[in-house]
């Protein structure tokens, strides 16, 4: 199945954009909540702008709306797309699959179903392993960020 042959619902209520709090101003006018079925799962992905694609994956315990200040102006210059990772919001949480190179896969058959071949990808804190896994293999541009320095001795 399809995400081009099968008309997926649309997301609503608490973990869409329809029942997020404290959006910037004009967010659900450029931003929709978006289910993609890649064949092995469907994954919940908030999608908008104009412009090469670039990829956002959150850390942990959060889920798209980790990026939910910055994606506004990411718009201007990029279609955003802000996935929730298997098992992390209103993805599909099977038993198994949430080793880094199944959640690459994730990533690769996302975009795939959404047209796009080559993309760019920012991953932070679990999603900075998935951006690393992806980078050398799939010719997409890559950065991770890790917010949380470790101290001295870790």
């Amino acid at each position: 199945m399809s995400s081009s042959s099968t008309r997926l619902p649309t997301p609503e209520g608490p973990g869409s954009v329809s029942g997020a709090p404290n959006l910037p101003a004009g967010f659900t006018d450029t931003f929709t909540s978006r289910y993609v079925d890649t064949g092995e799962v469907r994954l919940h992905a908030v999608i908008g702008g104009e412009g090469p694609p670039l990829l956002l994956v959150h850390g942990w315990p959060q889920n798209w709306y980790y990026w939910r200040l910055v994606m506004p102006a990411l718009a201007r210059d990029f279609q955003v797309v802000a996935v929730d990772q298997r098992g992390i919001g209103l993805s599909d949480k099977p038993a198994g699959g949430y080793d880094t190179g199944t959640q690459a896969n994730d990533m690769v058959a996302l975009m795939e179903a959404l047209g796009h071949q080559r993309f760019a990808m920012v991953g932070v804190d679990t999603g900075m392993p998935i951006a690393y896994a992806l980078a050398p293999y799939r010719d997409a541009g890559a950065a991770a960020h890790n917010p949380r320095p470790h101290a001295a001795g870790d």
